[in-house]
């Protein structure tokens, strides 16, 4: 196996695929591309650090996002990028020019993602009754094109606890994507005393987007619930909400 990429803190988790520790032999980077006002392209650079040559597809796609699907993927031609296939000798590097088709600003964030595909070797290719199995990786990179006054916003809603487990959304109605720096629910009993604390998964949120949280509550501090406090802060601000909480919501 081989694509490889250092996870940087809090990188876009739901959204770059966690390769194996086995997969040591590539490096890729920048691992997010971001274009602000005045920049219309950027480039990627992959090294092979491997013994064999490497072979590689790249594809790029429109990146927008839901509630119920926080990677929603369609092949676009609003991003170009050049070139398309790369062949990189052991220890060579190559570079990926990516740029925008219209590089006039919008007042919405736009975001993409460039898949870069590994390939069969031209051996593996060519030898049909190999009985080697090789399972070649991929990597997707964020692709964020700054609107004309980024402004994220984010916002907790639809809070509840139902059959012992909070749920709850956490949507962006602004115009760019904001990272979850921590996302934390606090269970406060009668007394106000703090019973729980759960930390959750923390997304990106796009300009427009929504994730849907579901959070287990542990049965016995349920039970002595009151409220729960949800706490989310961003790189785009922060959002607080209070739940309230009974016995009867826990079974």
């Amino acid at each position: 196996m081989r694509l490889r990429y250092i996870s940087p803190a809090l990188a876009v988790t739901m959204l770059l695929l966690t390769l194996p520790a086995s997969a040591l032999d590539t490096h890729v980077t920048p691992l997010v591309v971001n274009l602000p006002a005045g920049t219309t392209s950027q480039t990627i650079t992959v090294q092979n650090m491997a013994a064999s040559t490497l072979r590689i597809q790249v594809v790029a796609y429109k990146w927008t996002q839901d509630a119920g699907s926080p990677e929603k993927l369609q092949p676009t031609d609003e991003l170009v990028f050049f070139p398309s296939l790369l062949s990189i000798d052991p220890g060579g590097t190559r570079a990926v020019r990516v740029g925008l088709q219209n590089p006039s600003r919008s007042p919405l964030e736009r975001t993409y993602r460039v898949m870069f595909r590994e390939l069969p070797s031209l051996e593996t290719a060519f030898a049909p009754n190999s009985a080697t199995i090789k399972v070649q990786m991929q990597l997707s990179i964020p692709v964020y094109v700054e609107p004309l006054k980024p402004a994220p916003k984010p916002l907790l809603e639809s809070a509840a606890v139902r059959g012992g487990k909070l749920s709850f959304r956490l949507s962006n109605p602004g115009n760019t994507h904001f990272k979850v720096l921590s996302l934390a629910v606090s269970g406060i009993d009668a007394r106000g005393v703090a019973v729980s604390n759960e930390s959750v998964e923390s997304p990106v949120i796009l300009a427009n987007g929504a994730h849907e949280f579901q959070v287990p509550l542990d049965r016995a501090s349920c039970a002595k619930l009151r409220e729960l406090m949800i706490s989310v802060q961003t790189d785009g601000g922060s959002a607080k909400r209070t739940v309230a909480a009974s016995p009867d919501q826990c079974r």
